[in-house]
Order: structure tokens, then C-alpha cells, then sequence
């Protein structure tokens, strides 16, 4: 499975580590998890729309990813109230 971040994934990203310095390492972990095992229940995966769904990082940070083929989209990085 290849990720593929999107600009606007990228601009998010920047901005939820700068506030939050200490989510970074949570991040890659969580997007090394998926990658490798994207059914694991720590995620917390689960359909939003058609090919659109949402993984988690902790209890208020998730990940919209758009699942295509052997390509997965990361769309949005923030809070459930910013991205939802």
C-alpha cells in the first residue's frame, strides 16, 4: 500500500505538530501501523463515505484517508471537530 499526503494533509500536519510537538512520533507510528496492518484495532478504522475513512491517532486526533486501488490519499489531519 502506497500513501500518498496531500497538500492540504501537509499544511494540516504542519500546523497540529507545531502546536503539538509531541504528537509527531505518535503520527509516524500511527501511519507505519496502517500501512503495514491497516485492520489493526488500535486504529480505530472506519468508513466515513464511499472510499473515505477515518483512523485514529489518539482520542481526539484522526487521520480522513481516501482508499483507491493500492493507493491511500491522506486527506485531513486534525481534531474530530475540525475534520468531521
Amino acid at each position: 500500500m502506497k500513501l500518498v499526503a496531500t497538500s492540504r494533509f501537509d499544511r494540516e500536519l504542519g500546523r497540529i505538530v507545531k502546536k503539538r510537538m509531541a504528537l509527531a512520533k505518535r503520527i509516524e507510528k500511527t501511519l507505519s501501523l496502517f500501512s503495514s496492518n491497516p485492520g489493526h484495532p488500535s486504529l480505530r478504522l472506519h468508513k466515513i463515505s464511499h472510499d473515505v475513512y477515518s483512523l485514529s491517532i489518539d482520542m481526539d486526533v484522526r487521520i480522513l484517508v481516501y482508499w483507491k486501488d493500492d493507493q491511500v490519499f491522506l486527506l485531513r489531519i486534525g481534531t474530530h471537530e475540525d475534520v468531521y
